[in-house]
């Protein structure tokens, strides 16, 4: 039964990490397309 929390508790680490990392991939693309629109105008 301890095995199985400490593989749910790695999941939702992963699942976490994950979503961090795209959260901060989205803000950056963001901040791409912002600075190419200033660019063009």
């Amino acid at each position: 039964m301890k095995h199985l929390l400490i593989l749910i508790a790695i999941l939702i680490l992963q699942i976490s990490f994950t979503q961090a990392q795209s959260n901060c991939y989205v803000k950056e693309m963001a901040h791409i397309i912002d600075s190419i629109q200033k660019k063009n105008q």
